[in-house]
C-alpha cells in the first residue's frame, strides 16, 4: 500500500497537481503518523499552493520529530522498531529509490527549505534527490567536465587534459 501511495505522490507532483499532492500527503501522514517523509511533502505542497506560513509551520513539526542518524553519538538506543517506524522506512526507501518519480519533488524541496533557511532540513533533501536520480547527476557532471576540458578549466575540475 505505502508503495503505491508513494507513486501516486511522484505521478501527481511530476502532473503539477499540487491538490491531488496534497491529499496523498495527508493519507499517508495519517496511516503513518510519524513518517517524515509525507510530512515534508505536505508542507512542500502548502509551499507550492501559496501558503508559505503553513509551510514553515509543518518544516518546525519535521525539526522537532525528526530522529538522530542511527550513527550520532547522542542517538538513543532503540529496542525494537515499531510498526510505524517500519511503515516510515518503507515510505522513506520507497521515495529515495532510483528513478523514483519524486526525486524533482525532493529537489524542489530542497530549493524551497533553502529558501525559508531550513539548512538542516535542505541537505538531506537534496541528498535524497542525488538518491533518487545517481545517473542524471553523474551525466550532468560529466558534461560539465567535457565543457571545462574544452576550455580549458580542466584543473578546476580536478580532471587532467586528455
Amino acid at each position: 500500500m505505502i508503495s503505491t501511495l508513494v507513486d501516486l505522490l511522484g505521478n501527481f507532483y511530476a502532473s503539477n497537481d499540487f491538490t491531488h499532492f496534497e491529499t496523498i500527503a495527508r493519507t499517508i501522514q495519517a496511516s503513518v503518523p510519524n513518517d517524515l517523509v509525507s510530512l515534508q511533502f505536505l508542507g512542500l505542497a502548502y509551499y507550492q499552493t501559496g501558503r508559505v506560513n503553513e509551510a514553515v509551520s509543518v518544516f518546525d513539526r519535521v525539526v522537532r520529530r525528526k530522529k538522530p542518524l542511527a550513527g550520532a553519538v547522542d542517538a538513543p538506543v532503540v529496542a525494537e522498531l515499531s510498526e510505524d517506524d517500519n511503515c516510515a522506512e518503507i515510505c522513506y526507501r520507497e521515495a529515495t529509490r532510483h528513478g523514483s518519480q519524486l526525486a524533482k519533488a525532493w529537489y524542489d524541496l530542497g530549493t524551497v527549505l533553502l529558501k525559508l533557511k531550513k539548512f538542516d532540513l535542505a541537505i538531506p533533501a537534496f541528498r535524497n534527490y542525488l538518491a533518487a536520480r545517481p545517473a542524471r547527476v553523474r551525466a550532468k557532471l560529466a558534461l560539465r567536465r567535457r565543457r571545462a576540458l574544452a576550455s580549458g578549466l580542466a584543473p578546476a575540475f580536478g580532471a587532467a587534459p586528455r
